[in-house]
Order: C-alpha cells, then structure tokens, then sequence
C-alpha cells in the first residue's frame, strides 16, 4: 500500500507545489512592503475652551486620525495625557469620545495621579464636554491583495492532496495555514467564514465591518485563480 504521506511527495507535485509556496510568500512580502493602510478616518474637535485654562489634549498635537475605525462601529475611544503642572505635580487628562450618530459625544476630565515629596496638587480641574465629528480621509484598501494570496495557497494545497493524497489533507492544511499566519500581513485570512467572524467580535482579533466586502472579493480572486492552476497542474484523466 502507498503511503499517502510519501505519495504526496512525488518529485513533479513536490517541486510544483515547493514553487507556488515561493512565489506565495514572496507575492506577500512585496504587498507587506508596499500596501496601504486601512481606511482612515480624520476627526475633528468641536469645543469650546474656557479662557485661562490649559487642556492637554491629542488635538493639541495634530490632526487626529484614526485608523479602520469610526463612530458607526459602536467603539469608545479614550485618549490620555500624563503631564506635570506648574505645582510640580502629576496630572492625568482623559478624553473620551462615545459613539453618538455619525459622530462622538467628546468629554475631557483631569485628574490628580502623584506629587514629589513635600508638594502638594494646587488648582482645581477643566472638564468639558463637546462633538466630534468623523471625516473618511480617502478610501483605502485593506489587506486584500493578501488575503488573495492567503486563498489562493490554501486552495491550491487542497486541490494538489486530493489529486494524489487525500489522507494528507488534514496535516497539509495544518501546516498551510501556520505557515500563512507568519507570511501574510493579514494572518492568513484565507476563508470568508472567519472574515465575517471576525467583524463581528470587538476583541483585538476584530476588524471594521466596512473592510469585509473587499475581504470577501479578494479571496474570491484568490480562489479562483487557485482553481485555474490546479486544473492545469492535476487534469483529470480522459475518460475512455
């Protein structure tokens, strides 16, 4: 009897699929390299400032943009400042932003964290409250020529057991996607199942709902292509 494990390792399918691995995860380095962030959001600060009042605040910096994320998701942003006031004291500052339509509910409170020996906090806080609305910077893709290629090695390794070792699928397929988890930027998102999955929890595993359907397509390419390939690569037999 033909071990399955030995068969999968024929010299012709061996360096075919040795090639197509290569190429995988050098298509994926290059688009790690050079892809471009997901969709950003600019946020603009509407509040008004009491005269005489110092507020360390992220839009004293900058613009403020946040990355994949904006206020139709349902997600609290927090913001916070560590910064010594003229008493030589330590302060907080927190910023809160609560989803609230199309924009946030703003709110901004300090708060007293230590003093060196022998001083003491003087001065009282600034808390404020105010609106932030939500600009979309310029739609960008996400990870997607990836998630092409993440499909595209998990299909063709699947079609290449079933072609000469279909015993082997399970232990090919495990070693697949560990190896995809390391040479995508994406973490092998290889299979629209997990995709859809994944915008629907709000751990740090999550991603914005909006960036599925180009998720979703671009696993399609990724299959699609994967099946042209394996139907060239392992044709099946005329029949007689």
């Amino acid at each position: 009897m033909t071990n399955p494990i030995l068969a999968l390792f024929s010299l012709r399918r061996s360096l075919m699929i040795a090639l197509m691995v290569a190429l995988s995860g050098a298509a994926a380095l290059a688009w790690k390299a050079h892809a471009l962030r997901p969709q950003a959001y600019v946020l603009t600060l509407h509040a008004a400032r009491s005269v005489g009042h110092l507020y360390y605040s992220a839009w004293n910096e900058s613009a403020v943009v946040i990355a994949d994320h904006d206020a139709s998701d349902g997600r609290e942003v927090v913001y916070t400042r560590t910064f010594t006031w003229k008493d030589g004291c330590t302060w907080e500052s927190t910023e809160t932003l609560t989803p609230d339509g199309e924009g946030y509910r703003y709110f901004y409170d300090e708060a007293f964290v230590s003093c060196p020996a022998g001083l003491s906090p003087r001065g009282g806080t600034s808390p404020h409250g105010g609106y932030v609305t939500v600009t979309a910077a310029g739609w960008q893709a996400p990870l997607t020529p990836r998630d092409s290629v993440a499909t595209f090695g998990l299909l063709l390794t699947i079609f290449g057991c079933l072609a000469g070792a279909r015993a082997a699928i399970p232990y090919a397929v495990g070693l697949y996607i560990t190896a995809a988890y390391w040479f995508t930027a994406s973490t092998s998102f290889a299979n629209p199942a997990v995709t859809i999955a994944r915008a629907l929890s709000d751990t740090f595993a999550g991603i914005a709902p909006g960036g599925v359907a180009a998720f979703i397509a671009a696993q399609l390419v990724g299959a699609f292509a994967a099946t042209l390939l394996a139907a060239w690569l392992w044709p099946k037999p005329a029949e007689a």
